[in-house]
C-alpha cells in the first residue's frame, strides 16, 4: 500500500494580515498560496505538523537550525545591598531554546526573576499621534504583522529619556486602515507620529515570576516545540532582590543550535 503524507504549514498571508495554516499533500514543497486564493510571502512558511497513513509527528522547530542539541549555565552574583541587577548574553549562532532551569534556597524566597528575549526591538512606530488614556494604538503594518499577544510594547521617542511602558499586547486589527493594537495600559502623555515614536517589543518569558519556594524551577518543559532565537540576539535576566540578601542564582539553558 502506498503511503499517503500530509503537510501542515504555518504561512504569511499579507493580504489578509495574518499567519495562516495550509495543508499539502505529497512532497514538502513550500506552498505559494494563502487559503484566500492570494500569494504567500517567499521564505515565510514553515512546516509545523505531519500526518500520514500510519504515523502522526509533532515538528520541534519551526524555524530550522542544525539540529544539535547544547546546554549552557548562566551566574549572576547578587549582593546584599543590590536592589536590582541585570545580566545580558547572546549567542553567536542561531537556537532554538528548549528549557530553562534553575535551582534556588531560602535565599531566594520572595524575590522575582524574569528572562527577556530581544528587549526593545523595534518594530515599527505609530501611524498616528495619541492622547492621553488611549489603548487603541494606530501602528504601522510592520507592527501589526510582527506584534502578537501577550507581548510586551513600549512607546519611544527618540532622545527621551524613558519609554511609555503600555503593558502588553492584548488585540490586533489588520483590518483597518492604519492597522490597530489594543495595549493593557493607557498612554500617559500624548506622543506624536511624526516625531518619530516607535513601538519596541520585548519577549518576556516569564513576567511577574516570583520564587515561591526552594528548590528546582523549569520553563518550557510542559510544551511542545521550541522558541527560536536568532545569531547574537540579547537575552536579559534581571533580579529583583527584595528580601536583602547576599545570594547567587545559576540556571541551565537547553537549546538545539
Amino acid at each position: 500500500m502506498t503511503t499517503r503524507t500530509w503537510y501542515k504549514w504555518e504561512v504569511w498571508c499579507p493580504t489578509s494580515g495574518g499567519w495562516k495554516y495550509v495543508l499539502t499533500e505529497g512532497d514538502a514543497t513550500e506552498p505559494t498560496t494563502c487559503p484566500d486564493g492570494h500569494p504567500v510571502t517567499a521564505g515565510r512558511a514553515s512546516v509545523v505538523a505531519t500526518l500520514s497513513d500510519n504515523e502522526v509527528r509533532v515538528i520541534e522547530e519551526n524555524t530550522k537550525t542544525g539540529g544539535n542539541y547544547g546546554t549552557t549555565t548562566q551566574h549572576m552574583h547578587v549582593d546584599a545591598v543590590d536592589t536590582y541587577k541585570t545580566q545580558a548574553w547572546s549567542f553567536p549562532f542561531s537556537i532554538n531554546i528548549l528549557s530553562i532551569r534553575l535551582n534556588t534556597t531560602s535565599a531566594h524566597l520572595l524575590d522575582r526573576a524574569a528572562v527577556t528575549l530581544a528587549p526593545d526591538t523595534v518594530i515599527g512606530a505609530l501611524a498616528a499621534d495619541v492622547g492621553v488614556g488611549e489603548t487603541v494604538l494606530p501602528v504601522t503594518d510592520t507592527v501589526a504583522a510582527v506584534a502578537a499577544i501577550g507581548v510586551y510594547v513600549n512607546l519611544y521617542t527618540p532622545g527621551a529619556t524613558d519609554a511609555e511602558d503600555v503593558g502588553v499586547v492584548i488585540a490586533i486589527d489588520r483590518s483597518t486602515t492604519p492597522k490597530t493594537i489594543t495595549v493593557e495600559t493607557p498612554v500617559s502623555q500624548a506622543l506624536a507620529a511624526a516625531t518619530p515614536t516607535y513601538v519596541r517589543q520585548n519577549h518576556v518569558v516569564n513576567p511577574g515570576w516570583y520564587f515561591g519556594h526552594a528548590g528546582p524551577h523549569s520553563f518550557g518543559e510542559d510544551k511542545i516545540g521550541a522558541s527560536f532565537v536568532p545569531a547574537n540576539t540579547t537575552l536579559l535576566l534581571e533580579y529583583w532582590n527584595n528580601n536583602g540578601l547576599e545570594k547567587d542564582l545559576v540556571f541551565q539553558l537547553n537549546y538545539l543550535r
